[in-house]
């Protein structure tokens, strides 16, 4: 896989948008669920803000609640603390890359 480094360099264009999703990652004793919100993302992957700290390679879907409720399967990518106040932001990559229009 192609590495991109710095905001000019990226793979993928990214569009700054928050809106409220989910974070379900599944384990061998249970499914965990958890509120997130998205700060950006592209056709390959977003990046998003939880409380709970994901952690690099598990897969997980994200559940987008709008009009045509939809889930992205996703690796994530990475994970680091974001705020003082215990939230986290993590790098997703969708399994499936959503097509480019334009």
């Amino acid at each position: 896989m192609a590495q991109a480094t710095g905001p000019n360099n990226r793979r993928s264009p990214r569009i700054f948008v928050h809106c409220s999703v989910d974070v379900v990652a599944a384990s061998k004793e249970a499914n965990s669920f958890c509120p997130a919100a998205t700060v950006d993302f592209s056709n390959l992957g977003a990046r998003v803000q939880t409380k709970v700290a994901l952690v690099p390679g598990d897969r997980v879907n994200v559940i987008w609640h709008g009009a045509t409720p939809r889930s992205f399967p996703c690796q994530v990518r990475w994970s680091s603390p974001a705020r003082p106040e215990q939230w986290h932001e993590a790098g997703l990559q969708f399994l499936n890359p959503l097509p480019v229009t334009g």
